[in-house]
């Protein structure tokens, strides 16, 4: 009888050691499916969360236990931050490193209203399950809504998905526009993904190494785009239309002093 039970509780342990070791095989068998199949998103977005005004090169990711260790390498910069899953949803995330002089996160809290217009990409279903878990968006921190857009990507994830990792993200162009600001003329570059604009511009007299960052959406005509400085502080703001290649408008500064604007690709 003794032995009985000896062997009854070594093949427990047995059995409950191969339960626990196939479910984290299954664990990191669905992150490395979900951070490396074709037309992969979680990359791209969350560089936007960490940092709106870097442009997305290329991201990876390490695995250890329900932890990702996801690195983002921008046009300069380099992050890495430490994400927990918890069962379907991510639920924690730390910046383990980062060489951008902005703290990660710090600017898409300002620029947050544009990340809210992201959720259309999302079906009204997914938009209310996340809700139900995270709470209201417009009412998280951006850190939060970061872990929101993950966790939808991750329910949205295709199934059987190519395992190539692709940066079709990176292969979009930036436009190149001229005009002037007032009376100063400038050179901006910009690139639309659906209604989310990115950019950066100078005015021609102090020089390409004096750029300023641009964040903003675009629909229906109308173009909105926040101008920060390299310290992610907001200094300005573009409203006008845009069609044909050209913009045009009111520049605001943040002291709400306004400018007239017309810039094109010539």
């Amino acid at each position: 009888m003794k032995k009985i039970k000896i062997f009854l509780a070594v093949f427990f342990l047995l059995f409950t050691f191969s339960v626990q070791l196939i479910s984290a095989q299954n664990v990191n068998s669905q992150m490395r499916h979900f951070f490396s199949y074709k037309n992969n998103q979680a990359y791209w977005w969350l560089s936007k969360f960490a940092h709106p005004m870097n442009v997305f090169k290329s991201g990876s990711f390490e695995m250890s236990g329900n932890y990702m260790y996801v690195t983002i390498n921008s046009e300069s910069n380099t992050a890495k931050f430490k994400i927990h899953k918890n069962g379907s949803i991510f639920d924690s995330i730390e910046t383990i490193s980062d060489t951008d002089l902005p703290e990660a996160f710090f600017a898409s809290n300002v620029a947050k209203d544009i990340f809210l217009a992201f959720w259309r990409e999302f079906s009204p279903k997914t938009i209310e399950k996340i809700e139900k878990t995270f709470g209201k968006l417009n009412n998280i921190r951006s850190d939060q809504m970061c872990l929101a857009v993950l966790t939808a990507l991750y329910w949205n994830c295709p199934t059987n998905p190519s395992s190539t990792i692709s940066n079709d993200i990176v292969k979009y162009e930036y436009m190149t526009y001229y005009g002037c600001v007032g009376d100063f003329p400038v050179t901006m570059s910009i690139i639309f993904k659906k209604n989310y604009v990115e950019g950066s511009y100078y005015y021609n007299r102090k020089g390409p190494g004096n750029k300023l960052n641009l964040l903003g959406s675009y629909e229906n005509g109308l173009m909105y785009l926040g101008e920060t400085n390299e310290f992610g502080q907001r200094t300005g703001s573009f409203v006008g239309s845009y069609s044909d290649g050209v913009y045009r408008g009111k520049f605001i500064t943040s002291q709400g002093k306004e400018y007239p604007f017309i810039i094109s690709t010539r």
